[in-house]
């Protein structure tokens, strides 16, 4: 197991039920590098308040996910995302996806 400690630019926040891990995500500056939650734990809405917690950390968020993910590119899309192409760099590809600010929500 890799220690969080020894990744220092990673943001992660965890969601727990006593001393149950339920999932998490992590950040690396606006970029969404995790987002795992426990498979018995799905459609509880736990990955729903941890993008919510990081949206309100971050103006803007990038992420990328395997194109064969469909699951996940639906939750993200739905959550907040907007798709903005495919990486065919990897075997598997990737959906890229970006959450900007809304323009009716500037300063």
């Amino acid at each position: 197991m890799i220690s969080l400690a020894a990744i220092p630019y990673l943001q992660t926040y965890v969601i727990e039920q006593g001393t149950k891990v339920l999932g998490f995500v992590s950040m690396v500056d606006n970029y969404l590098a995790a987002l795992f939650i426990d498979v018995t734990q799905h459609n509880k809405g736990y990955g729903k308040q941890l993008l919510e917690f990081v949206k309100g950390q971050n103006e803007a968020i990038q992420l990328k996910v395997y194109q064969r993910n469909t699951n996940a590119i639906d939750f993200y899309l739905r959550m907040f995302a907007v798709k903005v192409g495919i990486d065919n760099v990897h075997p598997n590809g990737f959906s890229g996806c970006n959450r900007t600010p809304n323009p009716s929500q500037s300063k």
